[in-house]
């Protein structure tokens, strides 16, 4: 595993945004980068090139070391897999990291492959499986006392926990990681933490507490030059203005989100944003820009392979056929979705889906199936 490899990668990879927590590095490279990459795009291009080769060295370094070079490798990829479509080979390649660490007793390695790995299961829709390994996650990094990575699995748990309709306890696992971040002075950690609660709370109908969160969170990313979260946050506050019938400051917040995601290469954040674009488009009575902006969130979407925001992206182009008229085309795009989140666990979005297929069936005439699919 070469040494302007690595310098390469760690490059690559600090253009995609500050990391939450990272293994702490016994002999950090200080040789520079034999590749100088001019923006995230760039970086993203170049590591998109170049997997099969850093694939095939994780590989060789999980099993015949050298380590801790294997931990720092696996550690500096698994987010570029994560966020860029590639989490089913990250699947493949991070229990063969796994199993290494726990030979070599490394536990904080093993820590934080079993976060990363629990990620990844989520994502990709097997929610249960995302929280078991997250789960091991927390007890790992507690064996070894590494609080920054037990924070962040505790975030993690409180996102999950949302997406599968256990909310009190979303609840309970968000402020925990708020407090631990705040104790460790983790601003990145915060920001992420205080999203998740503010989604729990959104969900709960508690639209001034998640707007508190919201602008805490915005101010916290700005003043520590956090781009992802400072976008993440934005999108939500423009959710929360929609809800709450400020269409203006929503459209302004909500494209400054979606200049922010674009800028930093994050096709999910995109696709999440379009989303809210899609529902404002509707607020505004332009069902035909909504129809084309949740097209657009699909194709982005699909791009990364979320399961939960590619869902998302179905209700929406659902809802903005429903308001253009086009019933057939809403049933059509509906029921994919409804058959996504029943398949992925999506509680919450398997109602959301349920619900607004039966008014699209009870506006075309079928008021009895329309009446099965709103007791779903």
């Amino acid at each position: 595993m070469p040494g302007t490899d690595f310098t390469a990668v760690d490059a690559a990879v600090a253009l995609l945004g500050a990391r939450i927590v990272a293994l702490p590095r016994e002999d950090a490279p200080s040789a520079p980068s034999p590749v100088v990459f001019a923006d995230a795009a760039s970086a993203v291009a170049w590591l998109d090139v170049e997997v099969p080769n850093l694939s095939a060295a994780l590989r060789q370094a999980a099993a015949r070391g050298p380590y801790p070079g294997a931990w720092y490798l696996a550690d500096a990829l698994r987010r570029f897999f994560h966020d860029h479509g590639r989490r089913a080979e990250w699947l493949e390649l991070a229990p063969i990291v796994l199993r290494a660490a726990q030979d070599k007793g490394a536990q904080p390695a093993e820590a934080l492959v079993q976060l990363s790995i629990g990620g990844a299961y989520f994502r990709e829709g097997q929610h249960e499986a995302g929280i078991r390994h997250s789960e091991k996650a927390v007890l790992a990094s507690r064996a070894c006392g590494w609080r920054q990575c037990e924070a962040t699995a505790v975030a993690n748990l409180g996102a999950m926990l949302e997406w599968t309709g256990r909310l009190s306890e979303a609840v309970e696992h968000s402020r925990r990681a708020i407090q631990l971040f705040r104790e460790l002075a983790n601003r990145s950690g915060e920001a992420l933490a205080l999203n998740s609660l503010s989604c729990h709370y959104r969900q709960l109908g508690r639209l001034e507490q998640a707007e508190d969160c919201l602008v805490e969170a915005i101010a916290l990313a700005r003043k520590e030059d956090l781009a992802f979260w400072e976008a993440a946050n934005l999108a939500d506050l423009g959710s929360i203005l929609l809800a709450t019938g400020r269409l203006e400051q929503a459209g302004e917040v909500l494209d400054q989100a979606l200049q922010a995601f674009r800028e930093v290469g994050s096709s999910f954040g995109e696709a999440t944003t379009l989303n809210v674009v899609s529902a404002l488009r509707i607020a505004h009575g332009d069902h035909a820009a909504a129809v084309a902006t949740a097209e657009a969130a699909l194709e982005c979407v699909r791009r990364d392979g979320d399961r939960q925001v590619e869902a998302a992206a179905l209700i929406a182009l659902g809802r903005a056929e429903e308001g253009r008229g086009d019933l057939g085309a809403a049933e059509r795009v509906l029921r994919e979705a409804r058959a996504l989140t029943a398949e992925s666990g999506l509680r919450g979005q398997l109602a959301e889906a349920a619900a607004t297929l039966a008014r699209v069936l009870a506006a075309g005439g079928r008021a009895t199936e329309a009446g099965e699919h709103a007791r779903t």
